[in-house]
C-alpha cells in the first residue's frame, strides 16, 4: 500500500481511548464520534480540522462499551506507568456530519467499534441529542513519536497542542487501509448520514 500522509504534519491531537486508536490503526475503525468534553470553551466541540494526532487515553469504562478489543498481547500506549507520549496514529479528517437522528448514530456500527449503550449515553447528554461524525484516513508509525509527558496534556478536552512534528516522520507513514478500500468505506458512510466531504 502506499499512500502520502497529510501535510504538513499538524501540531495537534485528539484524546481517544487506546483501543479505539488501535481500531484505527488496523483498519478496524473508519470514523470518529463525539459529543464534546467538558472543557470545550465557548464555542463547543467540533472536527474543525484536517488532521490530527490521535492522543491514547486509558479506556475507563465498563467492557461493554465497546464492541472489540485488542488481544492479549496488545502493549496499551496509554499505560499508567509510561511517562511519556507515545504518538503513532495521524487522521486525515474525509468528511464530517452532525448526526441528530439515532437512526443515522445506529446505521454506522459496522464502521466502529463503539458500544451500542455508549453511545445512546452520548446520544443523549446535554440539552440537544446528536453526536459529531468525522470519517477519517488513518496512517501509522512503526514506531512512535515519543514525547516527554507534561501536566498540561491531562483533563477532560478532546484537544491539545503539540510540538512541531519532525518533518522527517512524513516518511515513514504507512495507510491503514489501501486508497481503494478508503474511498468505498467512505462512500458506503455516505450514503447512511448527510456527510460532509473534505
Amino acid at each position: 500500500m502506499s499512500a502520502a500522509a497529510p501535510h504538513p504534519l499538524p501540531g495537534l491531537a485528539y484524546k481517544e481511548w487506546s483501543p479505539v486508536a488501535e481500531a484505527l490503526r488496523i483498519g478496524r475503525q473508519h470514523l470518529l464520534l463525539r459529543k464534546g468534553g467538558i472543557a470545550e470553551g465557548r464555542d463547543g466541540f467540533a472536527f474543525r480540522h484536517p488532521a490530527f494526532w490521535l492522543f491514547p487515553t486509558a479506556f475507563h469504562a465498563t467492557p461493554g462499551a465497546l464492541q472489540w478489543f485488542p488481544g492479549p498481547d496488545w502493549a496499551d500506549p496509554a499505560d499508567p506507568e509510561n511517562q511519556e507520549l507515545r504518538l503513532r496514529i495521524l487522521c486525515a479528517v474525509t468528511g464530517r456530519a452532525l448526526l441528530s437522528a439515532w437512526e443515522q448514530v445506529s446505521s454506522l456500527a459496522p464502521y466502529h467499534i463503539y458500544g451500542e449503550e455508549l453511545l445512546q449515553e452520548r446520544f443523549n447528554q446535554g440539552e440537544v441529542q446528536g453526536l459529531h461524525l468525522a470519517t477519517v484516513r488513518a496512517f501509522f508509525l512503526p514506531s512512535p513519536w515519543v514525547l516527554p509527558y507534561e501536566k498540561r496534556f491531562g483533563g477532560c478536552r478532546s484537544w491539545i497542542d503539540l510540538p512541531s512534528p519532525p518533518s522527517i516522520l512524513e516518511a515513514t507513514f504507512c495507510p491503514s487501509v489501501s486508497e481503494d478500500q478508503a474511498a468505498s468505506v467512505l462512500q458506503e458512510i455516505a450514503g447512511l448520514v448527510p456527510l460532509e466531504r473534505c
